[in-house]
């Protein structure tokens, strides 16, 4: 699963935030009994980079999910 996104909440001029996402779903047991979920996110602001005292501008993140059913 690969997505990418765009946001402009039109606030100040050059304030626009992207962002795309890689994923994979991996079922453990046949069928979705058990399921293992993972995402990478990669997230650039315009409006951070435009304003050093926010920091970084650009920012990963990786959510982990585990699914049981029964």
């Amino acid at each position: 699963m690969t997505k990418w996104e765009s946001f402009d909440p039109g606030q100040s001029s050059a304030d626009e935030i992207r962002s795309i996402t890689g994923g994979v779903n991996y079922s453990i047991k046949k069928g979705d009994e058990i399921k293992l979920l993972a995402h990478y996110i990669h997230t650039w602001s315009d409006f951070r980079e435009n304003n050093p005292a926010f920091e970084q501008s650009e920012f990963d993140e990786v959510i982990v999910r585990l699914q049981v059913m029964f």
